[in-house]
């Protein structure tokens, strides 16, 4: 593979060129130059609002819901997404194929977080109560009599053996079918980032 970089990248091997190559300058002198160049580096790459959102994502910690690593592993795709658009060591067309996977994998993460109410992949149409029980009057359950559920996406329910083991989930996702939806989206999210995680590096 070709790979092409860029002047800004150029200069820096330059400047790191020039920093081991003043051969006059003490030990403590050099030092002081790398910390700089460190320093500069991490402001320049880091330091945006992408990393931002990602810090905030990563300290909105729900100890009980498994959503949360999800919603850290999506923020920090979308800093990967923004490093290599930039092409801070190579041209962009050099991390064409990093861009695209992170692109398909977000939109994975977007299904199965699924927290867009414009883009759900399923309704509830009315509205559900409680009703004390029959034979404990003291104790409530849930009673969905008045609602309709919704799937708003397609999904192929000729394969749900291959996802679902259990005759309980299957039926329930067979009368749910957006639950076998993210299924598969999780199958694929997994799938993709055992193959192509490793390729995510400058």
């Amino acid at each position: 593979m070709e790979v092409q970089f860029t002047k800004d990248a150029l200069k820096s091997f330059k400047r790191l060129h020039d920093l081991y190559d003043d051969s006059f300058l003490s030990t403590w002198q050099v030092k002081i130059r790398y910390w700089w160049l460190d320093i500069t580096s991490w402001f320049r790459v880091c330091f945006n609002k992408h990393h931002y959102k990602f810090v905030k994502e990563a300290f909105t910690s729900y100890p009980w819901d498994f959503i949360y690593i999800y919603r850290v592993e999506r923020e920090q795709l979308k800093v990967f997404r923004e490093y290599f658009k930039k092409g801070h060591i190579t041209t962009t067309e050099t991390y064409a194929h990093m861009i695209y996977w992170i692109t398909v994998l977000i939109n994975l993460l977007d299904i199965i977080i699924d927290d867009d109410p414009d883009k759900s992949t399923f309704e509830y149409d009315g509205v559900s109560k409680f009703i004390p029980c029959e034979d404990n009057p003291e104790f409530y359950k849930l009673d969905q009599s008045g609602v309709t559920y919704r799937c708003n996406v397609k999904v192929n329910l000729k394969n749900i053996d291959r996802f679902i083991r259990d005759e309980h989930m299957k039926k329930y996702a067979l009368e749910h079918p957006h639950e076998l939806y993210e299924i598969k989206a999780k199958y694929l999210y997994h799938k993709i980032k055992y193959n192509y995680i490793e390729c995510f590096w400058d």
